[in-house]
Protein backbone atom coordinates (compact mmCIF):
# COMPACT_ATOMS: atom_id res chain seq x y z
CA UNK A 1 0.00 0.00 0.00
CA UNK A 2 1.05 3.68 -0.69
CA UNK A 3 0.93 6.26 2.14
CA UNK A 4 0.66 10.07 0.90
CA UNK A 5 0.65 12.24 3.86
CA UNK A 6 -0.09 13.12 7.17
CA UNK A 7 -2.91 15.22 9.15
CA UNK A 8 -3.47 17.92 10.93
CA UNK A 9 -2.40 17.00 14.42
CA UNK A 10 -4.79 17.86 17.19
CA UNK A 11 -7.29 20.30 14.87
CA UNK A 12 -9.91 17.67 13.49
CA UNK A 13 -12.02 16.39 15.59
CA UNK A 14 -14.60 13.64 14.45
CA UNK A 15 -16.15 11.03 16.04
CA UNK A 16 -14.99 7.61 16.35
CA UNK A 17 -15.31 5.59 13.03
CA UNK A 18 -14.80 2.06 11.37
CA UNK A 19 -12.56 3.69 8.23
CA UNK A 20 -9.44 1.32 8.32
CA UNK A 21 -7.29 4.39 6.78
CA UNK A 22 -7.73 6.70 9.98
CA UNK A 23 -6.57 6.44 13.25
CA UNK A 24 -8.58 8.13 15.99
CA UNK A 25 -6.90 9.25 19.18
CA UNK A 26 -9.22 7.52 22.39
CA UNK A 27 -8.38 9.46 24.34
CA UNK A 28 -9.00 13.10 22.51
CA UNK A 29 -11.04 11.72 19.73
CA UNK A 30 -8.69 13.75 17.38
CA UNK A 31 -7.27 12.50 14.03
CA UNK A 32 -4.13 11.73 14.86
CA UNK A 33 -2.98 10.19 12.09
CA UNK A 34 -4.40 9.42 8.18
CA UNK A 35 -3.01 8.46 5.05
CA UNK A 36 -4.33 10.51 3.22
CA UNK A 37 -3.95 14.18 3.66
CA UNK A 38 -0.87 15.56 2.01
CA UNK A 39 1.66 17.19 3.30
CA UNK A 40 3.15 17.74 -0.14
CA UNK A 41 2.71 21.22 -2.27
CA UNK A 42 0.33 22.44 -3.83
CA UNK A 43 -2.60 20.25 -2.51
CA UNK A 44 -4.40 21.56 0.37
CA UNK A 45 -4.90 19.62 3.61
CA UNK A 46 -8.31 21.21 4.74
CA UNK A 47 -9.62 20.34 1.23
CA UNK A 48 -8.23 16.85 1.33
CA UNK A 49 -9.16 16.49 5.25
CA UNK A 50 -12.80 17.21 4.18
CA UNK A 51 -13.18 15.14 1.11
CA UNK A 52 -11.82 12.00 2.61
CA UNK A 53 -13.73 12.06 5.74
CA UNK A 54 -17.19 12.18 3.25
CA UNK A 55 -15.86 9.96 0.39
CA UNK A 56 -14.66 6.30 1.00
CA UNK A 57 -13.82 5.87 -2.45
CA UNK A 58 -11.41 8.71 -2.39
CA UNK A 59 -10.03 7.57 0.80
CA UNK A 60 -9.39 4.23 -1.17
CA UNK A 61 -7.32 5.53 -4.10
CA UNK A 62 -5.09 8.10 -1.89
CA UNK A 63 -4.20 5.38 0.36
CA UNK A 64 -2.96 3.41 -2.83
CA UNK A 65 -1.19 6.70 -4.71
CA UNK A 66 1.20 9.36 -4.91
CA UNK A 67 1.46 12.53 -6.37
CA UNK A 68 3.54 13.05 -9.35
CA UNK A 69 7.14 14.52 -8.47
CA UNK A 70 6.06 15.03 -4.68
CA UNK A 71 8.99 14.51 -3.09
CA UNK A 72 11.44 15.92 -6.48
CA UNK A 73 13.95 17.35 -4.39
CA UNK A 74 14.49 14.46 -2.64
CA UNK A 75 14.92 12.35 -5.42
CA UNK A 76 17.61 15.13 -6.79
CA UNK A 77 19.67 15.10 -3.91
CA UNK A 78 19.48 11.27 -3.68
CA UNK A 79 20.57 11.01 -7.54
CA UNK A 80 23.27 13.68 -6.79
CA UNK A 81 25.05 11.94 -3.78
CA UNK A 82 25.66 8.90 -6.44
CA UNK A 83 28.73 7.84 -8.03
CA UNK A 84 27.47 7.69 -12.30
CA UNK A 85 30.76 5.01 -12.93
CA UNK A 86 29.11 2.80 -10.42
CA UNK A 87 26.68 -0.03 -11.00
CA UNK A 88 23.50 1.34 -9.86
CA UNK A 89 19.97 -0.35 -8.90
CA UNK A 90 17.24 2.32 -7.43
CA UNK A 91 14.52 0.16 -5.36
CA UNK A 92 10.87 1.80 -5.50
CA UNK A 93 8.98 -0.14 -2.86
CA UNK A 94 5.76 0.51 -2.71
CA UNK A 95 5.94 2.26 -6.16
CA UNK A 96 2.22 3.38 -6.57
CA UNK A 97 1.57 4.12 -10.33
CA UNK A 98 5.36 4.39 -11.34
CA UNK A 99 5.55 8.48 -10.80
CA UNK A 100 8.55 8.09 -8.46
CA UNK A 101 10.18 5.23 -10.57
CA UNK A 102 9.74 7.69 -13.33
CA UNK A 103 10.83 10.87 -11.05
CA UNK A 104 14.47 9.24 -10.63
CA UNK A 105 14.55 7.69 -14.13
CA UNK A 106 14.49 11.76 -15.25
CA UNK A 107 16.78 12.94 -12.82
CA UNK A 108 19.61 10.21 -13.44
CA UNK A 109 18.96 11.06 -16.82
CA UNK A 110 19.80 15.29 -16.28
CA UNK A 111 22.49 14.37 -13.96
CA UNK A 112 24.35 11.78 -16.01
CA UNK A 113 23.33 11.80 -19.33
CA UNK A 114 24.16 8.67 -21.11
CA UNK A 115 25.76 7.21 -18.39
CA UNK A 116 22.22 7.01 -16.48
CA UNK A 117 20.98 4.65 -19.02
CA UNK A 118 24.71 2.39 -18.97
CA UNK A 119 25.23 2.71 -15.06
CA UNK A 120 22.08 2.40 -13.55
CA UNK A 121 18.15 0.80 -13.54
CA UNK A 122 15.10 0.64 -11.52
CA UNK A 123 12.48 -1.31 -10.01
CA UNK A 124 9.55 -0.86 -8.86
CA UNK A 125 7.44 -2.61 -6.50
CA UNK A 126 4.05 -2.34 -5.68
CA UNK A 127 1.59 -4.74 -3.61
CA UNK A 128 -1.24 -3.95 -5.82
CA UNK A 129 -1.90 -5.39 -9.01
CA UNK A 130 -3.69 -2.67 -10.52
CA UNK A 131 -1.22 -0.02 -9.64
CA UNK A 132 1.19 -1.83 -11.55
CA UNK A 133 -0.53 -2.49 -14.51
CA UNK A 134 -0.70 1.14 -14.91
CA UNK A 135 2.96 1.70 -14.08
CA UNK A 136 3.57 -0.43 -16.41
CA UNK A 137 1.59 1.47 -19.08
CA UNK A 138 4.46 4.35 -18.88
CA UNK A 139 1.50 6.92 -18.53
CA UNK A 140 0.87 9.21 -15.50
CA UNK A 141 -2.36 11.26 -14.49
CA UNK A 142 -1.55 14.57 -13.01
CA UNK A 143 -3.64 18.11 -13.20
CA UNK A 144 -2.36 21.51 -14.13
CA UNK A 145 -1.23 22.37 -10.45
CA UNK A 146 1.21 19.04 -10.49
CA UNK A 147 2.98 20.85 -13.48
CA UNK A 148 3.45 23.88 -11.40
CA UNK A 149 4.91 21.74 -8.32
CA UNK A 150 7.30 19.85 -11.13
CA UNK A 151 8.90 23.35 -11.71
CA UNK A 152 9.65 24.07 -8.18
CA UNK A 153 12.61 23.34 -6.23
CA UNK A 154 12.59 24.38 -2.23
CA UNK A 155 16.52 23.53 -2.24
CA UNK A 156 18.38 26.61 -3.95
CA UNK A 157 21.47 24.55 -3.78
CA UNK A 158 19.39 21.75 -6.31
CA UNK A 159 19.73 24.16 -8.94
CA UNK A 160 16.92 23.93 -11.40
CA UNK A 161 14.16 21.69 -11.14
CA UNK A 162 14.64 19.11 -14.70
CA UNK A 163 11.00 20.05 -15.38
CA UNK A 164 11.59 23.51 -15.88
CA UNK A 165 10.88 25.29 -19.10
CA UNK A 166 11.14 23.07 -21.63
CA UNK A 167 11.90 20.05 -19.61
CA UNK A 168 8.73 18.73 -18.88
CA UNK A 169 7.74 18.44 -22.86
CA UNK A 170 11.11 16.70 -22.91
CA UNK A 171 9.64 14.07 -20.68
CA UNK A 172 6.05 14.35 -20.45
CA UNK A 173 3.59 14.50 -23.70
CA UNK A 174 0.03 14.72 -22.91
CA UNK A 175 -1.89 11.57 -24.23
CA UNK A 176 -5.34 9.34 -24.06
CA UNK A 177 -5.91 7.19 -20.60
CA UNK A 178 -4.25 3.83 -20.74
CA UNK A 179 -5.60 0.98 -22.49
CA UNK A 180 -6.65 -0.88 -19.53
CA UNK A 181 -7.85 1.96 -17.55
CA UNK A 182 -11.77 1.34 -17.64
CA UNK A 183 -11.40 -2.44 -17.06
CA UNK A 184 -9.59 -1.59 -13.95
CA UNK A 185 -12.12 1.08 -12.75
CA UNK A 186 -14.95 -1.69 -13.23
CA UNK A 187 -13.25 -3.51 -10.93
CA UNK A 188 -11.73 -1.12 -8.67
CA UNK A 189 -14.41 1.90 -8.94
CA UNK A 190 -12.07 3.79 -6.88
CA UNK A 191 -9.97 4.32 -9.29
CA UNK A 192 -11.82 7.21 -11.26
CA UNK A 193 -10.52 9.31 -8.90
CA UNK A 194 -6.97 9.37 -10.74
CA UNK A 195 -9.53 11.57 -13.59
CA UNK A 196 -11.16 12.89 -11.14
CA UNK A 197 -9.01 13.92 -8.32
CA UNK A 198 -11.36 16.54 -6.20
CA UNK A 199 -8.54 18.82 -4.74
CA UNK A 200 -5.40 19.01 -7.06
CA UNK A 201 -7.59 18.09 -10.54
CA UNK A 202 -10.88 20.52 -9.66
CA UNK A 203 -10.09 22.90 -6.88
CA UNK A 204 -6.10 23.61 -7.68
CA UNK A 205 -5.93 22.34 -11.22
CA UNK A 206 -8.17 22.44 -14.46
CA UNK A 207 -8.99 18.90 -14.56
CA UNK A 208 -6.77 15.92 -14.55
CA UNK A 209 -4.95 14.68 -17.77
CA UNK A 210 -2.81 11.65 -18.95
CA UNK A 211 0.74 11.93 -20.24
CA UNK A 212 3.12 9.42 -21.26
CA UNK A 213 6.79 9.28 -20.37
CA UNK A 214 9.30 9.52 -23.06
CA UNK A 215 11.28 6.49 -21.82
CA UNK A 216 14.30 6.78 -25.02
CA UNK A 217 16.87 8.02 -23.05
CA UNK A 218 16.20 6.41 -19.31
CA UNK A 219 17.50 3.87 -17.39
CA UNK A 220 15.45 0.57 -17.58
CA UNK A 221 12.54 0.89 -15.28
CA UNK A 222 10.86 -3.00 -14.22
CA UNK A 223 7.97 -2.95 -12.43
CA UNK A 224 6.29 -6.33 -10.47
CA UNK A 225 3.85 -6.87 -7.79
CA UNK A 226 4.94 -7.85 -4.05
CA UNK A 227 5.37 -6.74 -0.87
CA UNK A 228 7.44 -4.19 0.68
CA UNK A 229 9.28 -6.34 3.01
CA UNK A 230 10.29 -8.78 0.62
CA UNK A 231 12.21 -6.40 -1.72
CA UNK A 232 15.13 -5.10 0.49
CA UNK A 233 17.59 -7.98 -0.76
CA UNK A 234 20.42 -7.37 -2.56
CA UNK A 235 20.58 -7.07 -6.35
CA UNK A 236 23.43 -9.41 -7.80
CA UNK A 237 26.14 -7.58 -9.30
CA UNK A 238 25.14 -4.24 -8.79
CA UNK A 239 28.13 -1.70 -6.65
CA UNK A 240 25.37 0.60 -5.24
CA UNK A 241 22.16 0.01 -3.86
CA UNK A 242 19.30 2.41 -3.18
CA UNK A 243 16.52 1.21 -1.42
CA UNK A 244 12.88 4.03 -1.61
CA UNK A 245 10.69 3.76 1.30
CA UNK A 246 9.68 7.53 0.94
CA UNK A 247 5.73 7.68 2.35
CA UNK A 248 5.30 4.68 2.35
CA UNK A 249 6.79 3.26 5.80
CA UNK A 250 4.57 6.03 7.96
CA UNK A 251 2.18 3.08 7.75
CA UNK A 252 4.85 0.67 9.80
CA UNK A 253 5.02 3.87 12.44
CA UNK A 254 1.87 3.96 13.27
CA UNK A 255 1.48 0.52 13.10
CA UNK A 256 4.18 -0.87 15.03
CA UNK A 257 7.45 1.64 14.63
CA UNK A 258 9.50 -0.92 15.39
CA UNK A 259 9.05 -2.65 11.66
CA UNK A 260 10.44 0.99 10.72
CA UNK A 261 13.66 -0.03 12.23
CA UNK A 262 12.92 -3.49 10.52
CA UNK A 263 13.20 -2.32 7.17
CA UNK A 264 17.07 -0.92 7.82
CA UNK A 265 17.72 -4.09 9.79
CA UNK A 266 16.62 -6.18 6.90
CA UNK A 267 18.65 -4.01 4.25
CA UNK A 268 21.64 -3.61 6.41
CA UNK A 269 21.53 -8.14 6.53
CA UNK A 270 21.25 -8.14 3.12
CA UNK A 271 24.00 -5.96 2.16
CA UNK A 272 26.45 -7.79 4.57
CA UNK A 273 29.72 -8.13 3.37
CA UNK A 274 29.06 -7.14 -0.10
CA UNK A 275 31.11 -3.71 -0.20
CA UNK A 276 28.27 -1.68 -1.41
CA UNK A 277 27.40 1.67 -0.83
CA UNK A 278 23.74 1.43 0.25
CA UNK A 279 21.19 4.56 1.09
CA UNK A 280 17.74 4.00 2.08
CA UNK A 281 15.54 7.09 1.07
CA UNK A 282 12.52 8.02 3.13
CA UNK A 283 10.16 10.73 2.67
CA UNK A 284 8.79 14.01 4.40
CA UNK A 285 6.19 12.02 6.50
CA UNK A 286 8.66 10.12 8.01
CA UNK A 287 11.14 13.07 8.41
CA UNK A 288 7.62 14.41 9.88
CA UNK A 289 6.78 12.21 12.13
CA UNK A 290 10.22 11.06 13.45
CA UNK A 291 10.98 15.13 13.85
CA UNK A 292 8.73 16.99 14.89
CA UNK A 293 9.64 20.37 17.13
CA UNK A 294 5.80 20.09 19.12
CA UNK A 295 4.20 17.66 20.37
CA UNK A 296 3.79 14.15 19.10
CA UNK A 297 2.69 12.42 15.70
CA UNK A 298 0.96 9.92 15.31
CA UNK A 299 1.05 9.22 18.95
CA UNK A 300 4.87 8.01 18.69
CA UNK A 301 5.87 9.65 22.03
CA UNK A 302 9.48 11.15 22.09
CA UNK A 303 10.74 8.97 23.71
CA UNK A 304 9.70 6.61 20.97
CA UNK A 305 11.14 8.63 18.23
CA UNK A 306 14.25 9.02 20.05
CA UNK A 307 14.26 5.00 20.58
CA UNK A 308 13.71 4.80 16.51
CA UNK A 309 16.83 7.05 16.06
CA UNK A 310 18.85 5.72 17.96
CA UNK A 311 18.43 1.88 16.52
CA UNK A 312 18.86 2.91 13.27
CA UNK A 313 21.92 5.05 14.59
CA UNK A 314 23.52 1.73 15.83
CA UNK A 315 22.29 -0.25 12.74
CA UNK A 316 24.50 1.89 11.35
CA UNK A 317 22.81 4.05 9.02
CA UNK A 318 23.48 7.81 9.06
CA UNK A 319 21.33 10.64 7.88
CA UNK A 320 23.36 12.80 4.92
CA UNK A 321 22.17 15.87 7.00
CA UNK A 322 21.89 16.57 10.48
CA UNK A 323 20.29 19.42 10.04
CA UNK A 324 16.76 18.79 11.85
CA UNK A 325 16.13 22.60 13.39
CA UNK A 326 13.21 23.17 10.78
CA UNK A 327 9.82 22.57 10.64
CA UNK A 328 10.74 19.17 8.15
CA UNK A 329 7.71 20.58 5.55
CA UNK A 330 10.16 21.70 2.78
CA UNK A 331 13.28 21.10 4.77
CA UNK A 332 16.94 19.95 3.56
CA UNK A 333 16.35 17.18 1.46
CA UNK A 334 19.21 15.42 2.30
CA UNK A 335 17.52 14.98 5.71
CA UNK A 336 15.31 12.03 4.33
CA UNK A 337 18.73 10.67 3.24
CA UNK A 338 20.42 7.47 5.53
CA UNK A 339 23.88 5.88 4.20
CA UNK A 340 24.69 2.32 5.54
CA UNK A 341 28.13 3.13 6.86
CA UNK A 342 30.56 -0.18 6.91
Amino acid sequence: MRINNISCINSLYVNKTNNNHTKINNKTNSVAFTSVVSCALPENQDRYTAELMKNPDFREIKVHSTRPFRELATELAMVRMLDPDKKTRINILDCSDGSEAYAYAIALNEAFGKKAKEKFSIKGVDIAPYMIELAKTGKISCADAEKFYANYTPDDRLNSSPLKGNGWNKYLSKTSRPENFQNLVKQYPFLKYMEKDPVVGITLGRGMNWYEVNQKDLPQITFETGDMMMHTTSTKGMEAEVYVIANSAGYLLVENPDMFVYIFNNIKNANKDNNKDVYVVAGELENIMLNTPVGNQAGISRAKQAEIKDMIDFLGFNKMSKDTSKVPFRSRPENNIYKLEN
